[in-house]
Formats: C-alpha cells, structure tokens, sequence
C-alpha cells in the first residue's frame, strides 16, 4: 500500500488516523467519501505551495491583500480562517440569477509589441522544457463591467495559448534577468493589488474549473486525481476537471451560459463521460459556483462550477475514462494513486470545493457562515 517505507513510519508514529486515511485513499480511485476530503481541507494548509521556475504560486499570499477571499471553516467543534487566492467577482450562490452579457463581436487579441519582446526570455526557457508544446485558439476577457446587482457585460477577444505563455503561464520569471521586474510586478497596482481586469496587461484567457460530486447510498463522493508534472500549470497537485475556454463558432451573449458548456465539454474530455446525455437521463446536473480572479496567475478570470453526478453503476466511470481524450493529464496509475496523497491541493481545486461545501449547506438549509467539514 505505500510507496515510502518511511513515510508509513511517520504515519504509525502520528496515530491510526494518519495510517487509516492513507489507507482510504490507496484504497479509492477516483472518488473519495465527503469525510475524507473534509479532513485534507481542514487539516492542510492552503499556503504549502510550490516555487516553480515560471510560477512562484506562494506569492499569491504575499501580494494581493485586498483582494483574497476568506473562508471560515468549522471540523469537529474546531474553527479557523483560511485565506485562498481569489478575488471573487460574483457569487452564484447568492446571486443564482447573475447574468454577464456578451457585447459587441468578438475580435482577434494582438497582443503589444512591448509584452512580446519582455516575455521573449521566458516564453523560450518555457518552450525548452515543454518542447511538445502546441500553440492553439483561447478566450480572452478583454472587458468585465458590473451594472448593479446581478447585471454585468463583458467584451470578449481570440487570443492565442501562447500569449497566454508570455503572460500568465510565465509570470514570475525575471524579465532580461531581473528579479525586481516580472509580468507579475508589472501588472500590479500601487498597493500590490490586482489592476481593474480592464486595465490589466495579461492575456487573461478564460478558465474553468469544475467539482465533480456524486451521491451515492446517502453519501456524497468527489472525485480527485494527481496531475501529471509537465503540464502548464499546477503540476503534480491534487486536482480535478479543469480547462480552458476556446472562442466560440457562433455568437455569444451570455457568458455564464457559454462558460458552462465549455465545462461540460471539459468534463466529456477528461473523463470520457457525456453530461449532455446524463443530464437527459436525470443522472447529472452543473450549476455554476463563482466567477473569480485567480491570484496565482495574475488575475486570469475563472469561473467556477458543480457537477454533481447520481445513479451511477459500479464500474462505470472507470470504463468510461478509459476513453477519455485528455485522461493524460491525469496521474491514474497504481503507484501514483498510493503516492499522490501527499501532494498539495492545487488553488483551484481548495477553493472550488470551499464554493461547492457552501454550495451544498445552503441547499441543505444548514445555517451559520462557516463551512462545516465534518
């Protein structure tokens, strides 16, 4: 069951709690019981992330002090308050009927001469390690504007994946070999804080990102898997379905609409699995959490969702993600699945299901602020 002798020391000299919840989890698969993820978010801190040569995703907790979210957690009679590293936009639980509406047509993103010739360092030293590395069309947010409570407009633009690479996929290596002067420094505000998105000098390709819960036999399961460590962000962390959002083929004129069928065609991708058709079969539902600025990135907008999943037989997402076109990104082998345990959630994934826990304790009427993780 475990890959490291000596991490199972460690474990047996912290207790039988430490040793049964890598055992539940060499045991799992895919999806993990409530309880189990509710004792990794509360005991693990949000801050133990990585420095990577492109991306020091710590640095979302030291700049940004206006703009972090804090969330107050409750497990086992015990509070605390975490800080995560987004600044949240719209709250679709409290605002379900929130609309973001697409004006004007969409126009092709140039992105300036001076961010390509800063970022031509980086972009190089990126491409030479990942040299498989494919240009491709993305969404870019030109625009986001709030008219009063529950109305927004958006303006939107076809970018590229590698202006994304010059921007926010690089941003924190040194620009001409300077450590005082990255894509970061450069796109803050005079207090350290995120720039209006209007006024920000980042690609700002569009994301999403969803938690994948399924009830079964009076409990709910969510699914959780290693990401490979080549890939262009949040390499070897704990995760689930996530992507980008790519231009559409016809017009758009509300946002959060066009952004929940991109997550589903995510969630087919990376799972094999269609949510058109479970969603006629009565098997499937996706609700929209949260639209956000995610912190690690510089700002890249990010939406967040539920796909909350039921009536599923024994067996049957394992055969379906056998088929998946994008289960490569993924780690979903043996010894990675006894391993990955000790990886960190990625931001994205922690703050999901902080939005996906509120989510389901407002439906179930439980009252209070703070997130309950028993």
């Amino acid at each position: 069951m475990y890959g490291d002798i000596r991490q199972f020391l460690r474990d047996l000299l912290t207790g039988y709690r430490a040793v049964a919840e890598r055992f539940q989890y060499a045991q799992s698969k895919f999806f993990y019981r409530q309880q189990f993820i509710s004792l990794l978010l509360f005991n693990r801190t949000h801050l133990n992330l990585p420095n990577t040569k492109f991306i020091d995703y710590r640095l979302a907790f030291q700049y940004y002090p206006k703009d972090r979210k804090k969330v107050n957690l409750l497990r086992e009679g015990q509070t605390k308050e975490v800080e995560v590293g987004y600044k949240e936009l719209i709250d679709f639980i409290e605002e379900p009927d929130a609309k973001i509406e697409v004006t004007g047509n969409l126009t092709r993103y140039e992105q300036p001469a001076d961010i390509v010739a800063a970022s031509q360092d980086a972009f190089e030293a990126f491409m030479a390690e990942r040299p498989r590395t494919t240009d491709g069309p993305v969404l870019r947010l030109n625009t986001f504007d709030e008219h009063g409570k529950g109305k927004y407009s958006a303006t939107l633009q076809a970018s590229s994946y590698f202006a994304e690479v010059r921007c926010e996929l690089s941003l924190d290596y040194p620009i001409d070999g300077d450590p005082f002067d990255t894509m970061r420094i450069r796109d803050l505000d005079a207090s350290g804080n995120l720039k209006p998105l209007n006024d920000s000098m980042m690609d700002n390709h569009i994301g999403v990102f969803t938690v994948v819960a399924l009830f079964s036999e009076g409990n709910w399961y969510f699914h959780m898997l290693p990401r490979q460590n080549k890939l262009g962000v949040f390499n070897g962390m704990l995760s689930s379905v996530s992507g980008g959002v790519e231009p559409p083929k016809q017009p758009v004129h509300d946002l959060v609409e066009y952004a929940t069928s991109e997550i589903k065609r995510e969630f087919h991708e990376e799972t094999g699995m269609d949510p058109l058709r479970l969603e006629r079969e009565g098997r499937c539902q996706v609700v929209p959490l949260a639209f956000t600025r995610e912190l690690s990135r510089g700002g890249k907008p990010q939406f967040f969702f539920l796909t909350m999943l039921r009536d599923f037989e024994k067996g049957e997402f394992d055969k379906a993600f056998k088929g998946a076109a994008w289960k490569s990104e993924f780690r979903a082998d043996f010894k990675s699945n006894i391993t990955a345990l000790d990886d960190v959630f990625s931001p994205e994934f922690s703050t999901a299901l902080f939005y996906a826990y509120e989510y389901l304790q407002k439906k179930r009427k439980i009252p209070g602020e703070a997130l309950i993780l028993d």
